[in-house]
């Protein structure tokens, strides 16, 4: 057994594993606490089958959509994602507050775009003069930027699942 073996994650560096005569610890006991929700992290589906009868009945007014998922379920996925990033992502790569949409002074921490920066790249992208879109910061990520950093976090689970079943990726 490769006691110190290393495996590389893009532009992460390496994550080493962390059993210890198999035990697992910190990233692997996470994942493997909440395997089924963090590899359904960016599937809706997944989320919405977890609504209760309460749930399914408030989803019948008017004003929501057959998509609608319930804040607390949302709050739920937004926690377990905070805490995701904590085990994978470095420190300087997101930001772990919760009110995390607003920019203030901040920039974007992968792109370094700021909020004016931003509203003009929104603007031209959808070629529109009203204010539909907004520029949001959320985990420290632009609205350009949130969904590349996604995919890298999506792209991540498999091999840490094959590293805590001791499976081939």
């Amino acid at each position: 057994m490769e006691a110190m073996r290393e495996i590389m994650f893009g532009n992460w560096g390496p994550m080493e594993p962390e059993g210890i005569f198999g035990a697992k610890i910190g990233r692997m006991a996470f994942y493997e606490a909440h395997a089924k929700d963090i590899d359904n992290l960016f599937h809706d589906s997944h989320w919405r089958a977890k609504m209760t009868p309460q749930h399914l009945e408030m989803r019948k007014h008017p004003n929501r959509s057959y998509e609608w998922i319930p804040n607390e379920i949302l709050e739920e996925r937004a926690e377990l994602f905070r805490k995701w990033c904590g085990y994978i992502l470095s420190e300087g790569e997101w930001l772990t507050t919760k009110d995390t949409w607003s920019w203030g002074n901040q920039v974007c921490l992968i792109c370094g775009t700021d909020e004016e920066t931003c509203n003009q790249k929104l603007k031209n992208e959808k070629d529109t003069d009203t204010t539909t879109y907004y520029a949001r910061l959320t985990f420290g990520w632009c609205n350009f930027c949130r969904p590349m950093m996604e995919q890298k976090i999506a792209q991540s689970t498999p091999y840490i699942k094959a590293t805590s079943s001791n499976e081939k990726v």
